[in-house]
């Protein structure tokens, strides 16, 4: 029997992910606050990862194990998750990371009398493969400007020099904001444009606690699939021939995110005028982008010749 009228859905795609995923897991499972269900969907995977989640589903009904006879992708895996949740609240986790005791209560506590925050997350210690810390880390994401305009700012600022760590989308969201994006797209730096859609309908409170420990590893996503090419195909294993211009991808993606937004047109154009002004800073980048795209093509035809 499943858990039932849970607070809280904690999503756990997963592929592979027997190294790391008893401690992930029991640190969700130990967790002072305990009205949650953990959906774990297994994108077929090939190692323990199997016998691991069935051994855990049977010792504790809060959790759902959901297998998959093939990889469909990061991408398909982390919306599915999302989609078949129940709580009021939803979470991402990962088979690598741990949460300390307390993060769920805390992000709970947080949400209270403030019902126009649409994420909160703590601040991170970012650990080794073997436990031991490296650095503590603030994601500087706490965009608690009541204007939209000054919010959006805030998070360009934010990501001016790098899309690559996105982090706080591991944070605790309100279920019925992160409803209304368009989720986890299929390409480089997806999990920022999530981040762009709940900053244009809610703010973003960043908890002044350590209670999430990040791992990095040689597995890790960024590491395994070091190229645009190769993250693109971890997010979905049917674009590993198309060329990736990433940065064009996420100001394009960036200027639907203020299209669909439920924005009047001043606050759109303001919004725009942001986003204009992060690609001209950012005219070498892009400029470079185009560079890094023909090589691919001319690498992607040697490759199917």
């Amino acid at each position: 029997m499943k858990h039932v009228d849970p607070l809280i859905s904690i999503g756990m795609p997963v592929y592979n992910g027997e190294n790391f995923l008893k401690e992930a897991v029991d640190s969700i499972l130990t967790q002072s606050f305990e009205n949650f269900e953990l959906i774990i969907s297994d994108n077929g995977s090939s190692d323990k990862t199997e016998i691991i989640c069935r051994e855990y589903a049977q010792r504790d009904t809060r959790i759902n194990y959901i297998r998959h006879d093939n990889n469909k992708g990061a991408a398909w895996n982390f919306n599915y998750v999302f989609e078949i949740a129940n709580g009021k609240f939803f979470k991402w986790g990962t088979h690598d990371d741990v949460l300390l005791k307390d993060y769920l209560k805390k992000c709970v506590e947080t949400f209270k009398n403030r019902e126009d925050y649409g994420l909160v997350y703590p601040k991170r210690i970012v650990i080794d493969e073997r436990g031991n810390e490296l650095i503590r880390y603030s994601d500087m994401l706490h965009l608690d400007e009541e204007s939209v305009n000054d919010r959006y700012k805030h998070y360009l600022k934010t990501f001016r020099y790098t899309t690559r760590w996105a982090i706080p989308i591991l944070g605790l969201f309100r279920r019925d904001i992160l409803k209304q994006t368009r989720l986890l797209g299929k390409f480089p730096a997806a999990d920022t444009i999530i981040l762009s859609e709940v900053a244009l309908r809610s703010k973003f409170f960043e908890i002044d606690e350590y209670l999430f420990l990040h791992r990095k590893h040689p597995g890790t996503s960024n590491k395994a699939n070091p190229t645009p090419a190769k993250i693109a195909a971890f997010y979905d294993p049917k674009l590993k021939w198309r060329v990736q211009l990433p940065r064009w991808k996420w100001l394009f993606e960036n200027k639907v995110s203020i299209s669909l937004a439920p924005l009047n047109t001043k606050e759109k154009l303001f919004c725009y005028l942001r986003l204009f002004q992060w690609s001209v800073l950012r005219t070498k980048s892009l400029l470079v982008d185009i560079y890094y795209g023909f090589r691919q093509y001319i690498q992607i035809l040697k490759e199917k010749s």
